[in-house]
């Protein structure tokens, strides 16, 4: 056993990618690309749509069992990064503001937290470039 306070958390690793529009957890659940997503509390409560951001070669999803697994991750993009929601300061400099029939509150987009943190996506083969000293 572990004194970790974090090592119940978890995130749905990409294990393949199709397309552009579907990949594939490590659990073995295929998800696919959305405009739009349903977010609400573990319990149900506070449900609403909000807008996923559009981008050319990823993807957010909602993991289908993060209400299953405790500690688990709700949201990822298909780099592998965590999927954050945020209010229009965040994404300003490449997006507009989403609209009340895009989310419910508008101005909340979905969002890969790499990109929105650093301009690009998680390198698909982070690992391995550390590893070569890249």
């Amino acid at each position: 056993m572990t004194d970790n306070k974090f090592s119940n958390f978890s995130f749905a690793v990409i294990k393949s990618r199709g397309d552009l529009n579907t990949c594939t957890t490590a659990d073995g659940n295929k998800v696919h690309r959305q405009n739009m997503v349903w977010i609400e509390e573990v319990d149900g409560s506070n449900g609403r749509f909000v807008a996923c951001a559009p981008d050319d070669t990823h993807f957010v999803f909602i993991d289908p069992v993060w209400k299953k697994k405790i500690g688990r991750w709700f949201a990822l993009c298909s780099c592998g990064s965590p999927a954050v929601v945020t209010g229009y300061n965040a994404y300003k400099s490449f997006g507009s503001p989403t609209t009340k029939a895009e989310s419910t509150r508008p101005g909340e987009l979905l969002i890969c937290y790499h990109y929105a943190q650093y301009g690009e996506h998680m390198p698909v083969n982070w690992d391995e470039g550390r590893e070569a000293g890249k």
